[in-house]
């Protein structure tokens, strides 16, 4: 009997330490699945509210062996010939608080239809956002010279063999066209294109706007149709599309360009109204699906949560247009001319991030005319 019931205790207390064991097992796993989640809480958090890296990418060079290409023939030019060597502006020092970005749309993967050139201050929530002309001459050995199309050449044979297999390609080498006219190489990028911007408008809910006048353009191509009634309506994303595509205005692209910039301040106002801090992943899910860019998603997540939920964007976004001397002809194309001391003077104004002040000797400014 006694054995019987050692044997017994003996029994109950294998199936005791063996249940221990399982209640153990299941706390620790508990414990570490808690403990693995803090971990990943923590690092979104810090993600949160630890401000992006300010430093400024690394230029490209400018063009063949860094030379001042401007006879449009694809040759670089001849030894002896004048060289503009682009200053070592990436060493200078930068503003703290203080990022630039670019902003660009293109509808056929060629050329960039908007081409907006901003900085914020973090500290301030100051936001200054330059337009420039599609048709703005930069230096480029294509012959034609528009800044718009230098996303599309930069796929070319021409530009390869030009500038070298190594050389940056797509948005990469807009922002080193950009930086060519304006001294300033975009530390952020964001190209969006046709189908993108139209998920985008729809997965936010469409836009609130109201369009001033009708707006009709037919064309063979479904994509490209435009035809848009005035007055105050919810824009679906072909609607919005319609809308920033629109040109046939009195003054055509810088009358487009001031719609741009209030469609983009609408957009901005109603994001910020629809989507807080707790859904904010929502939205910069959509966008990081549907544009390019080399932001980090945790850098999204944090300019939105620290920057633009706290703008008043009626008063903190200010809008400009690169100054310009006029417009005309050179080799049969239309081209807008920089106006080279009224843009440093805006540019050292609004988006400069360096400390010291940009110069002629950091932009190279073409008048090339018939």
């Amino acid at each position: 009997m006694e054995q019987e019931n050692r044997n017994r205790g003996g029994s109950h207390a294998a199936k005791v330490s063996k249940k221990r064991i399982i209640r153990t097992s299941v706390l620790v796993a508990a414990v570490l699945a808690i403990v693995i989640s803090l971990g990943f809480l923590i690092a979104f958090v810090v993600d949160i509210i630890t401000p992006p890296d300010p430093d400024q990418p690394d230029r490209p060079p400018v063009g063949p062996d860094n030379s001042k290409v401007q006879n449009g023939d694809g040759d670089n030019k001849q030894d002896g010939e004048e060289k503009n060597d682009p200053p070592d502006t990436q060493d200078s020092t930068l503003k703290e608080d203080f990022y630039t970005f670019l902003v660009a749309g293109t509808s056929d993967n060629a050329n960039t239809d908007t081409l907006m050139l901003g900085a914020v201050n973090t500290k301030t929530l100051e936001c200054n956002i330059i337009s420039i002309p599609r048709d703005s001459m930069y230096d480029t050995v294509s012959k034609i010279k528009r800044i718009n199309g230098a996303y599309g050449f930069s796929y070319t044979e021409t530009y390869k063999k030009n500038y070298g297999e190594d050389a940056p390609r797509g948005m990469e080498a807009v922002c080193e066209a950009v930086r060519s006219i304006t001294g300033v190489y975009p530390q952020y990028y964001c190209l969006v294109k046709m189908d993108g911007f139209i998920e985008i408008v729809d997965d936010i809910g469409g836009v609130q706007f109201n369009v001033p006048v009708d707006m009709y353009h037919p064309d063979l191509d479904p994509d490209f149709h435009i035809d848009l009634k005035a007055g105050d309506q919810l824009l679906d994303g072909k609607k919005a599309l319609m809308l920033v595509r629109y040109r046939s205005y009195a003054m055509s692209d810088f009358e487009r360009m001031n719609m741009q910039k209030q469609f983009f301040v609408t957009v901005l106002q109603q994001v910020k109204e629809r989507f807080g801090v707790k859904n904010a992943g929502k939205i910069v899910s959509t966008l990081a699906d549907n544009i390019k860019t080399n932001m980090p998603v945790e850098d999204m997540l944090w300019f939105y949560n620290n920057v633009l939920t706290k703008m008043n964007l009626s008063e903190d976004i200010r809008f400009y247009t690169l100054p310009y001397t006029g417009t005309g002809k050179y080799q049969g194309q239309d081209y807008v001319y920089i106006d080279e001391a009224a843009a440093l003077e805006l540019l050292n104004k609004t988006v400069n991030p360096f400390t010291t002040p940009l110069t002629e000797a950091d932009v190279n400014i073409l008048d090339l005319k018939d």
